[in-house]
């Protein structure tokens, strides 16, 4: 039901901006809205439509009164429509104290976008922003606050911090500790992203700090992470896309976003990864797609990286696809290139000292690897792996690479050992 909800809105709001062949009179449109409100259900339950994406009811008034509001930054100042008190700005640090939608569009050399604590349901519209931040983040849910950022043509966002240039905070204790409950989850700090436009995420920031250099991460969630459509252009120092708990990719049966990782230290990074519908191209000097959280797994948490759909292109100077847990590939097309040595193009289910080792299954799809040290194989399915301990097909019907070809019930390739 929530899904079929947030799909109808984002429909909603397409026709508002007018990207609907449907160019018909606020008072028609009006009309269309009330009759959905009233009318439409599914499985007997009306459906609820977030008044921010409604129709404007009455004939003649503009779409700036009607829908919402429209935040304009400058480098010297920031527009806010008069009236509006749920927004307010320091300069050109803006601050939205009430949940709702708010769009924000223009260009600013150091200015910043803030929800407040606890605030659920904060809809931030970037709208052609270019938008840069010194030495913090550009756009922040404060702690324990949730959202959903939507992408609207070319936005380009840049900082030089040690977070991200996006962040979202869960709750946390007076030391600055999460808040984890019995299954290891944060109270807030999960995000949705999602849009038709392209989002330019960059930062060069480097520094070391007691020894250790620190980068800044593109995104950074402290719950969950959802990227379900639009294209992202990320360039950092850190993690390009990081959730504290799980970070999901697309949703089966859509077209799912496109992602360009050009430069980041590891690519996408969580607890958990699910990767469902999409097309990605990931360049990382560390792991490519990593699950992992040491903070986790003292409560159970069961460390997973699913690939279900899309095309994935990983070259990592680390792992490729590195799951400190289960390993799955059930759809879609990945190539994974290790170009580091020491370390393997699959790795999966070594965990933190006393977890159980991960499993390692392919049920469909395409998985081709390729590094020189530390190649794997699966316990069940069909996949192509070349590396340094012998070169393979794997499973049913596979064929070995200068070796005999995989067995009928999964007997690896390759005379000279796994592969």
């Amino acid at each position: 039901m929530s899904l079929a909800c947030d799909r109808l809105s984002g429909r909603l709001n397409d026709y508002e901006k007018g990207k609907c062949l449907m160019r018909k009179s606020n008072k028609v449109r009006g009309a269309i809205c009330a009759a959905l409100v009233s009318a439409l259900t599914i499985s007997g339950a009306t459906l609820a439509i977030s008044p921010e994406y409604a129709f404007a009811a009455t004939e003649g008034t503009s779409n700036a009164q009607s829908e919402h509001p429209v935040i304009a930054f400058t480098n010297d100042s920031v527009s806010i429509p008069e009236g509006l008190e749920d927004v307010s700005a320091k300069g050109t640090d803006v601050t939205i104290s009430a949940t709702g939608t708010y769009e924000f569009t223009g260009s600013c050399s150091n200015g910043s976008i803030s929800a407040k604590k606890e605030l659920e349901g904060v809809t931030i519209i970037l709208n052609g922003l270019t938008l840069t931040k010194d030495g913090d983040k550009v756009i922040k849910y404060k702690s324990g606050s949730t959202g959903t950022i939507v992408v609207e043509g070319t936005c380009t966002l840049t900082s030089s911090n040690d977070k991200g240039i996006i962040k979202a905070n869960a709750l946390a204790d007076d030391n600055d500790n999460l808040i984890l409950d019995a299954s290891g989850h944060t109270t807030g700090g999960d995000l949705t992203i999602m849009g038709s436009g392209t989002l330019n995420l960059r930062s060069s920031y480097s520094e070391y700090v007691d020894g250790e250099l620190e980068g800044c991460d593109g995104i950074n969630c402290e719950g969950d992470l959802t990227v379900l459509s639009g294209t992202y252009v990320i360039d950092v120092t850190d993690d390009a896309l990081h959730a504290e708990n799980t970070l999901t990719i697309g949703e089966a049966g859509t077209a799912g976003p496109t992602i360009q990782v050009t430069g980041a230290t590891e690519g996408l990074e969580g607890a958990s990864v699910y990767l469902r519908s999409g097309t990605g191209t990931i360049q990382t000097t560390d792991d490519g797609v990593n699950a992992a959280n040491a903070d986790l797994y003292s409560h159970g948490w069961r460390y997973a990286i699913s690939v279900e759909g899309g095309t994935w292109n990983v070259v990592a100077g680390g792992d490729g696809l590195d799951s400190n847990g289960d390993l799955t590939i059930a759809g879609g097309t990945t190539e994974v290139y290790c170009t580091g040595g020491g370390n393997g193009a699959v790795d999966y289910g070594e965990g933190m000292e006393g977890e159980v080792r991960g499993t390692f299954s392919t049920s469909g799809g395409t998985l081709l690897a390729v590094g020189s040290d530390m190649m794997v194989t699966p316990s069940s399915g069909v996949c192509a792996l070349f590396g340094g301990f012998g070169q393979g097909g794997f499973g049913r019907g596979g064929a070995g690479q200068g070796g005999q070809p995989g067995g009928q019930q999964g007997v690896p390739g390759g005379q000279n050992g796994q592969g």
